[in-house]
């Protein structure tokens, strides 16, 4: 293969060059390099991150669910990415109940919302029957207005560049 050729060559002749440079010349080609593939992997990981899978989940709160309780709500959601390892990333978010979202003719905005972001199916379905997951959803079920919930899992794509 001529192209592997050309980069076995390439990097024989490179190797010839570094070993005859001064101590403060290698030094500074190493430094450069590692700051090169610093800024190579974090450009990688951000692209890397507009893949996998995200789940979003929203839901309202039973009438007379004191602000005490939707804290430990709060607290339990942002508690899980410590215990399950396979959420890359998380988002929670209270509705503002902004005049619009109240009135809306297809119905109220819910009232909490929480996105969770996942490597793969796989690690969504870790996450999904993990036992912290399944503890949290068990203190849910005294206050969630029944009917509320609603939740979608969904292949992240980036379609703002196409």
């Amino acid at each position: 293969m001529a192209g592997l050729d050309e980069i076995v060559s390439t990097l024989n002749r490179r190797r010839s060059f570094f070993c005859k440079m001064r101590y403060e010349q290698r030094t500074y080609w190493f430094a450069t390099t590692i700051v090169i593939i610093i800024m190579m992997h974090r450009l990688f990981s951000t692209v890397a991150a507009t893949g996998g899978l995200k789940h979003t989940v929203m839901f309202s709160f039973k009438d007379g669910t004191s602000k005490r309780e939707i804290n430990k709500i709060k607290n339990g959601l942002l508690e899980l990415p410590k215990k399950i390892p396979t959420i890359t990333s998380y988002e929670l978010g209270i509705d503002l109940k902004l005049e619009a979202g109240q009135k809306h003719p297809a119905g109220k905005n819910r009232m909490l919302i929480w996105t969770a972001s996942f490597d793969s199916v796989k690690d969504y379905q870790t996450y999904e029957e993990h036992e912290a997951h399944l503890a949290f959803l068990g203190k849910l079920q005294n206050v969630v207005l029944p009917g509320s919930r609603s939740a979608v899992q969904y292949e992240v794509k980036d379609y703002s560049t196409t």
